[in-house]
């Protein structure tokens, strides 16, 4: 995350994601972009009262983690060690 602000800040990010965000279909872009809008304004209306934190399935930490809470479908959320 600290990475995409850099690149935000310096003027490139956009430029180095372009062509892999080409490679998805619209409303799999207009669904992360709601996503990633509802979790920025959780975590700006709550500040450090939890923790956000964004974790993808195909690596080990996210096998690991799907496999603990019995998750087969993304994105999933857990909410006081609970899937919701």
């Amino acid at each position: 995350m600290h990475c995409e602000q850099f690149f935000q800040q310096a003027g490139i990010g956009e430029p180095v994601h372009r062509p892999e965000l080409d490679q998805y279909p619209d409303y799999a872009i207009q669904d992360a972009a709601k996503l990633a809008e509802w979790l920025f304004d959780l975590a700006q209306r709550y500040g450090n009262w939890f923790r956000i934190q964004v974790i993808n399935p195909q690596s080990l930490q996210g096998f690991l983690l799907s496999l603990r809470y019995w998750v087969w479908s993304y994105p999933a959320f857990i909410v006081l060690d609970r899937k919701a």
